[in-house]
């Protein structure tokens, strides 16, 4: 059953999360702010799904959950609930990978995806190291995700340095 009023919460916690990082305010007493809404949702209704709260709201709460780097274990318990989720259509695949390279990167592991980029030691901008590159791609299409040339180019275009 749709619910409006916990859509238009979350939906709300995106809007923030994003003016934050864009005027770049973004700290990790809003993203505990916004985990702790987001843990009672989930107490009340479970994952935020597709049917519940919609696309969009169901998105912002894999955002949530994806700018939490400060709650690893949130994070992996999330993954859990938007893994199944998608089985059934009511999450995104590409929500399963950008959370789970974000957990392995936060591990300090290899990615398996490809979608956490960062400037390496040398200056240079591109990919965290992924564990098996040569068949990224692979994994990427079965996960809805462009080739990681392409998502390179897009990632130089919208985050590098200059």
């Amino acid at each position: 059953m749709f619910n409006k009023e916990i859509s238009k919460e979350l939906l709300n916690m995106a809007v923030d999360d994003q003016a934050a990082i864009k005027d770049k305010v973004w700290n990790n007493d809003l993203g505990q702010k916004h985990v702790n809404q987001l843990k009672k949702i989930i107490e009340k209704i479970g994952w935020p799904t597709i049917s519940t709260v919609g696309k969009e709201a169901s998105e912002a709460s894999w955002l949530i959950v994806q700018h939490a780097d400060f709650d690893i274990e949130f994070q992996k318990s999330c993954l859990t609930l938007i893994e199944r989720a998608a089985r059934i259509d009511e999450a995104t695949l590409p929500n399963v990978a950008y959370l789970t390279d974000r957990i392995l990167v936060n591990s300090k592991k290899p990615q398996k995806f490809g979608t956490q980029f960062y400037i390496d030691e040398k200056g240079m901008f591109g990919p965290r190291p992924i564990e098996d590159e040569k068949n990224v791609d692979l994994l990427r299409v079965e996960y809805k995700l462009p080739p990681l040339s392409e998502y390179k180019k897009l990632m130089v275009k919208l985050y590098k340095p200059q």
